[in-house]
């Protein structure tokens, strides 16, 4: 047997038994999916580097190289770099600053609502809470429509570059000014950390682009008080097939409804749906733990019915953007992408670190 030969299998036995071990510890503990995703690329690339050895000939006799060492610098070093940098992209450091942004805003927000009012912080209602990123075109529209329906409204402004924050101060909303963008996940956990602060029992989530109308509000808040769930979502796609969306968002959609559906214990239509109502001791927890990855919703959705809380959804309406651009991110959606069409079927749970299991079976009877 020759040196290359013996060489990629040697390669290839390493890429196999580094598979194996890596889906093994996905199914049985809660690792990140970033860190699966990385180091699984390594054993794989092992395995196709081993399979295709021979095929670097040409590049390795110009550099003066075995074809297998050739191999190898490409079928590990590349690969581990890769894992490494997906292992240390989410990190205990940056989530603790963006941990101590929370707080700093917090701050500064409970400062700043004590110099201004003595309004006494209310107990039994709801308090409807908008994150905004560069919203000024639509937010103080936004905020009028919530305080005419008869709800507090809180804007999280998540490190806008416009004018965003006076926009809602101005229109009569409460604001915390987040000092950097720390992502959807941590604007909406600062907003779950202040009113559980202020003794609010319930929120209502809405867009800042005048999509939600605030006139639905209300059927969230009634369906909360009828199921006593923790979670009540807005679905664009119960009872309705109008919502525009191209083929394979679509398809995508189906594929994670199917995956909460399983989850939660019975069908769920629109898992993506920012239009919701979180309420009692899921809004602890959620103040406490809430996820930063892109799509939060839908992994925040999936560890909650997993750990005991109650999901249930209501038809609502999706009007189209009133002003202003989405902030999309194609590599984080191409990331989520993965997430659930690879972590799925190969049982990679979505977990948020410390998220404690329900103590109840619904929420307590809440007052409207």
């Amino acid at each position: 047997m020759s040196m290359v030969v013996r060489q990629a299998l040697i390669l290839g036995f390493f890429g196999l038994v580094f598979c194996t071990v890596i889906l093994v510890l996905a199914r049985h503990s809660k690792l990140a999916f970033r860190f699966v995703v990385g180091w699984l690329g390594l054993g794989l690339v092992a395995l196709l580097g081993s399979l295709l050895v021979w095929t670097v000939i040409p590049f390795s006799d110009a550099l003066g190289i075995t074809p297998a060492t050739f191999g190898l610098l490409i079928a590990i070093v590349i690969p581990l770099a890769l894992g490494v940098e997906l292992t240390v992209s989410e990190s205990k450091h940056h989530r603790r600053i963006r941990d101590l942004a929370e707080t700093v805003a917090l701050l500064t927000d409970h400062l700043d609502i004590r110099a201004k009012t003595d309004r006494p912080a209310t107990s039994h209602d709801a308090l409807v809470v908008v994150p905004a990123l560069n919203e000024a075109a639509s937010v103080a529209g936004v905020v009028n429509s919530i305080l005419h329906a008869g709800f507090e409204c809180l804007v999280i402004d998540d490190g806008s570059h416009d004018a965003t924050a006076a926009q809602a101060r101005g229109a009569g909303a409460h604001v915390i000014s987040m000092p950097f963008n720390t992502g959807i996940g941590g604007a909406l956990r600062a907003g779950f950390r202040w009113a559980v602060a202020n003794g609010y029992r319930r929120v209502v989530q809405c867009d800042a682009d005048g999509q939600h109308s605030p006139a639905l509000i209300r059927v969230l808040l009634d369906e909360q008080v009828r199921t006593r769930a923790h979670l009540v979502i807005g679905s664009r796609f119960l009872n309705s097939n109008n919502y525009d969306a191209g083929l394979f968002r679509r398809w995508l959609m189906r594929r994670m409804a199917a995956m909460a559906s399983r989850a939660v214990g019975h069908p769920l239509t629109d898992t993506t749906s920012g239009f919701r109502c979180i309420a009692d001791e899921l809004l602890i927890e959620f103040s406490k733990n809430y996820p930063q990855e892109y799509m939060e919703s839908f992994e925040a959705l999936i560890v909650a019915a997993r750990s005991g809380y109650t999901v249930v959804e209501v038809p609502t309406e999706m009007s189209h953007r009133v002003a202003g651009i989405a902030s999309n991110r194609p590599l984080r959606a191409a990331g989520f992408t993965a997430r659930v069409l690879v972590g799925g079927p190969l049982g990679i749970r979505f977990s948020i670190p410390h998220f404690q299991p329900a103590q109840s079976q619904g929420g307590r009877e809440s007052a409207t």
